[in-house]
């Protein structure tokens, strides 16, 4: 399929998934580029091919059984280990990798899928922010050396950390990482529900890859804002201009990243 196609296909499961949100109280958010597209093109960044959507932390454990008991059976609601993340699946429309930059390995065969990620509590005090963080991408690291083989060198790791992925990957240490990831993942956990979202003043994208950029003020998810979505409209950050800023700076300005495409052909 082309791109357009996959674009239309994951709008219904967009849907489908905003549709079982709100009839059984759960609050969603577009996150990400998908935010970024509906308050820039009111859908879809042209050349973007997926949807990422946040829910505070315990709507995101709710999940589980109003995806399996209220969602149409094509629908799975998936565990990638590898991230610690539920994906929405769609079990009627495989896909094929067209890039390995997904951490799924190019060539491979998937179902289409929509990220889902959760929001969690974390201090006010931009010092103890940091220092959670800190222990966050310290704690993540390690835990994704177990899966080393879908490593890149680059990004926001260190050059002591990219110089750990190379040699791992070069010398194919995954399976001595692996035994050591249930250990890391556990503290993961820990560390992202440590302060609860709930009754914290801050929010926290728990799994995002921006740092600091990616904590800001309750009051920027607040209730939420309707926006305009390709033909239907879906909610983001009450302050979507805020949190756009934080995390891409002139986010009116298009910046093409090549090389993005996930899938080849259904």
């Amino acid at each position: 399929m082309d791109l357009r196609e996959y674009q239309l296909k994951l709008l219904q499961m967009a849907k489908d998934f905003a549709q079982m949100c709100d009839e059984n109280g759960l609050k969603y958010y577009l996150g990400g580029g998908a935010c970024l597209g509906a308050i820039r093109h009111r859908g879809f960044i042209p050349w973007d091919d997926d949807i990422d959507i946040v829910l505070p932390r315990k709507d995101y454990d709710r999940l589980p059984e109003l995806v399996r008991e209220k969602m149409p059976e094509k629908y799975e609601l998936y565990f990638r280990e590898n991230a610690q993340i539920f994906q929405l699946l769609d079990k009627s429309c495989p896909i094929t990798m067209v890039n390995d930059n997904m951490t799924m390995g190019q060539g491979n065969t998937f179902h289409m899928f929509i990220d889902l990620f959760p929001l969690d509590g974390c201090p006010a005090e931009e010092s103890k922010r940091k220092k959670l963080l800190k222990k966050i991408k310290h704690e993540r690291f390690f835990f994704k050396l177990g899966y080393v083989q879908y490593c890149y060198a680059g990004g926001n790791h260190s050059r002591f950390e990219n110089m750990v992925i190379r040699v791992a990957k070069k010398l194919h240490l995954e399976r001595i990482f692996k035994k050591k990831t249930a250990k890391h993942a556990k503290k993961l956990a820990s560390l992202y529900r440590k302060y609860d979202y709930e009754t914290s003043d801050w929010a926290m994208a728990s799994y995002g890859i921006y740092g600091i950029k990616d904590t800001f003020p309750k009051e920027v998810v607040g209730e939420g804002t309707m926006v305009p979505f390709e033909d239907t409209s879906f909610r983001v950050f009450s302050d979507a201009d805020r949190y756009l800023t934080q995390i891409y700076g002139d986010y009116m300005t298009p910046r093409k990243i090549d090389g993005k495409a996930h899938i080849a052909e259904e």
